[in-house]
């Protein structure tokens, strides 16, 4: 590897698009700035109007060159929407003759884990180890140089709808850029790269992702991730919510929401009252309503998002799997009194999820609306430093094999 490397996390969401730029050093990952624009080519997730996408890319990618005076030419783009599903599945494999385990076996079990029927029509972005059995001993983390005779794996599985996922790459094609090998990420995985300390998932913790079209459900124990979702309600619908039951233009209940949205009453007076414009009305038509219809509004979606999210923990049967509780992250979770009706509903202890990480912490990254973008760059750092080190240990293994094909020739 040169000195440093450029990695260009790219977050297409419902609402924006935004590109985090990440230079990979001896040291780590250092943030060198990041680019941000409206978008909205997208629905829920999924591309809906490609040319509004392709340019929403354009133009955040030309601010985060501005920011950090980086080319940018490849990304790692982050993928959500209802079209994703996930799955666990084991594969195993007999290792001949009692020997140590090599990354050559750890490979075969992971392809017999993917021997698995896809629909038509879909395709696996991600197959991730979770954790290994030998000779029937579980919790095995890291097989290889360990002495067994039978290896098996669990991998979590998730898939997208082809169709989404191309149009979606065409985005990105036709924006000039390229996606970085193993760049196609799960947006709650990259979330919680960002947000989640290894403490909480080697305990058992949920990260809830809250979007504009959207919300990511991702579930951790034992170090890794086993169940992923996506659930069809996000920020959007508080806003849809409110210009419905107060009668203004949706763009007035976006103000409204950012200016005065909460999803609990406590703490409004009475007779305290904030100013909108009505439906159809000029700008200087105002009325006055009662602050306390605001969350009368908001409360019941956010408790419907939440018991969602309790059903989702449910199917997964971890009810009783997660001490850490629940990290609420993105956009959606400012929302004031967002966290409390999480813990009212769940029943679990709940906190923010912005970035962990040092270097976003102190910059204008530190939001958890920008926890996705980051986490992109340091999932795909990860996987980049993974892909080298399993490339090293394949090539071991055969210098390793040949080795013994010659001594036993030899002793012939």
């Amino acid at each position: 590897m040169a000195k440093s490397e450029i990695i260009v996390g790219l977050d297409v969401g419902t609402t924006k698009v935004c590109a985090v730029v990440g230079e990979v050093t001896k040291n780590g990952v250092e943030l060198s700035g990041h680019g941000i624009s409206p978008c909205q080519g997208l629905q829920k997730g999924i591309v809906v109007d490609i040319d509004a996408t392709v340019l929403a890319i354009e133009e955040a990618i030309e601010m985060a060159q501005q920011a950090t005076g980086f080319q940018i030419r490849s990304v790692a783009v982050g993928i959500t929407g209802q079209h994703i599903q996930s799955f666990n599945s084991r594969g195993s494999i007999e290792i001949e003759r009692f020997r140590d385990i090599t990354a050559e076996d750890v490979e075969q079990a992971k392809e017999a884990a993917q021997r698995i029927d896809i629909p038509a029509g879909r395709e696996i972005i991600h197959s991730i180890p979770r954790a290994f059995r030998i000779d029937g001993h579980e919790g095995v983390r890291r097989p290889i140089g360990m002495t067994g005779t039978h290896l098996e794996v669990e991998m979590h599985i998730v898939t997208a709808e082809t169709s989404f996922l191309q149009n979606l790459i065409k985005c990105v094609h036709q924006a000039d850029l390229s996606i970085i090998p193993g760049g196609i990420i799960l947006e709650p995985l990259a979330t919680a790269e960002a947000v989640l300390s290894a403490e909480e998932r080697e305990l058992g913790v949920a990260l809830v992702d809250i979007g504009g079209g959207t919300s990511d459900v991702a579930l951790f124990r034992g170090g890794g991730v086993f169940h992923t979702s996506v659930i069809p309600v996000g920020g959007n619908h508080v806003t849809n919510d409110l210009a419905v039951g107060l009668r203004v233009a949706r763009n007035e209940a976006e103000r409204i929401k950012l200016e005065h949205g909460t999803a609990l009453d406590e703490g409004i007076e009475e007779l305290e009252a904030i100013t909108v414009t009505p439906l159809g009305q000029p700008a200087d038509e105002t009325v006055r309503i009662p602050k306390r219809l605001i969350p009368e509004i908001v409360h019941p979606r956010m408790e419907e998002l939440f018991e969602l999210v309790a059903d989702e923990i449910d199917r997964a049967d971890a009810t009783h799997q997660l001490p850490a509780g629940l990290v609420v992250s993105g956009g959606g979770s400012q929302l004031p009194g967002t966290l409390e009706v999480a813990s009212r509903v769940l029943g679990m202890p709940v906190r923010l999820g912005a970035p962990l990480d040092p270097a976003a912490a102190t910059s204008a990254l530190s939001g958890p609306s920008f926890a996705t973008g980051v986490g992109l760059v340091t999932y795909a750092a990860r996987y980049a430093r993974y892909a080298r080190q399993r490339e090293g240990q394949l090539l071991e293994g055969l210098f390793a094999g040949i080795g013994r094909w010659l001594r036993g020739l030899l002793s012939r």
